[in-house]
């Protein structure tokens, strides 16, 4: 009788539901709400046409959070640049900017399976007058916010989930919170009216 019972437990025990792994938020700039009040007000003395160049990289942030127990793919999530982007002391895409990521995989995790996955990409954020500036985050934009914060779940959720998949226990979700901050660079090459003040 006990031996029959230990056998219908052990079932039971893999049942059990993980916790999801929710990344802490990285955050490296503090003074962003600060600098946004600053900007509204301010008022340009002219306006410049320059080039932003393929390679500019510059901090961001997720306004929602995002988790592979929910997400969808092509879903998309806003994001938020979070300083001041500038061409020889022209600014080209002030703080507060808008922008938009993409969900590029998300399968929630098995109950006695595998663990969740969660890929995003980021996709743009807008100047000055609506100009779309296409960016990306990548192997660069990551090592960079490794430099800042660490290695955090967010980098594996940019670059990709084979580093994640090994810290994640069977059973658990990936969850990044909003207000998680990184790194993104322009992708390609754009011309903005940019604002001197």
């Amino acid at each position: 009788m006990l031996v029959s019972v230990v056998i219908l437990c052990v079932p039971l025990v893999g049942c059990q539901e993980k916790e999801d792994m929710v990344a802490t938020p990285q955050r490296f700039v503090y003074d962003y709400e600060a600098k946004k009040a600053v900007a509204s007000s301010r008022q340009a003395m002219r306006i410049e046409l320059k080039q932003v160049n393929v390679g500019t990289m510059f901090p961001v942030r997720i306004l929602r959070s995002l988790s592979s127990k929910t997400a969808l793919v092509g879903d998309t999530f806003p994001i938020e640049v979070l300083e001041d982007v500038t061409v020889d002391g022209v600014v080209v895409i002030p703080v507060g900017s808008g922008g938009q990521g993409r969900v590029i995989e998300a399968t929630p995790a098995k109950t006695m399976g595998k663990a969740g996955r969660l890929r995003v990409a980021v996709e743009f954020v807008c100047s000055y007058d609506g100009a779309v500036v296409p960016v990306e985050a990548n192997e660069q934009t990551a090592a960079r916010d490794e430099e800042v914060v660490g290695k955090t779940v967010l980098w594996y959720v940019f670059v990709g989930p084979l580093g994640l998949l090994s810290l994640l226990e069977k059973g658990q979700d990936v969850v990044v919170p909003a207000d998680s901050q990184f790194y993104v660079m322009v992708r390609s090459q754009a011309v903005v009216n940019g604002r001197v003040y």
